[in-house]
């Protein structure tokens, strides 16, 4: 399956099933660094989504796309209903990661995993089971990007096109060591019409120091799962 990506430019085009494809584009520049993207839907209906501050790195990385195409079909459009992921998963015939790739994704945790292959990218899609109910998507990227504006522009006009609709905020930036690896977590909180938060989304990094490679995970998550 081949899926057509969005382009962020002075007009927004979208090509992603069941999102609305946005007509008009603004941002502006609040005092705390974020920004806010001002969309109006072909609808005539206008709204929001909030973008951290750029921070210098890429926008278009190879396999982010991907990465974000497969994260939207299965963690946004599918998930938390473990059947529709699993019919998906059938339908495109998708591998099933062994046990200890699982393990390593999952940390021991219940679930289940599959690879999903799509244009030239491997990503390794995973579901763990409630009580720590979450579906996460991985793959090795040659660089890390921005992750503020691709992650506004897909999980934010996806939160837009729920009933009723949902509101994509960023958190701070998260950075730590683990031996020789950099980890950032960046992290983002879809809230309903009345503020209340409804969920996360995280996008955890982690690069040796040596390597210009990036591993991205994007984690949906359900009740107070963190990982």
């Amino acid at each position: 399956m081949r899926y057509r990506m969005p382009t962020v430019l002075a007009f927004v085009c979208f090509a992603i099933v069941g999102m609305v494809a946005p007509s008009a584009f603004a941002a502006d520049q609040p005092g705390n660094g974020a920004i806010v993207m001002k969309l109006k839907g072909k609808d005539g209906k206008s709204f929001e989504i909030h973008v951290p501050a750029p921070n210098g790195k890429p926008q278009n990385v190879a396999g982010l796309d991907d990465l974000f195409a497969v994260f939207v079909s299965f963690c946004l459009d599918a998930f938390p209903d473990d059947a529709a992921v699993e019919a998906k998963v059938k339908s495109g015939a998708h591998p099933e990661l062994d046990a200890d790739e699982l393990n390593t994704i999952l940390h021991g945790d219940p679930g289940r995993g599959w690879i999903v292959r799509l244009n030239h990218s491997a990503i390794a899609l995973t579901v763990g089971q409630p009580p720590d109910h979450a579906c996460g998507v991985r793959a090795t990227l040659p660089t890390e990007p921005d992750i503020g504006l691709k992650t506004a522009t897909y999980v934010g006009l996806w939160g837009f096109s729920q009933s009723p609709p949902e509101t994509l905020l960023p958190g701070k930036p998260q950075s730590s060591m683990a031996g020789t690896v950099a980890q950032t977590l960046q992290s983002f909180i879809l809230v309903g019409p009345d503020k209340r938060p409804i969920e996360r989304i995280g996008a955890y990094f982690a690069r040796e120091l040596d390597s210009a490679q990036v591993q991205l995970r994007l984690v949906r998550m359900r009740g107070n799962n963190p990982h």
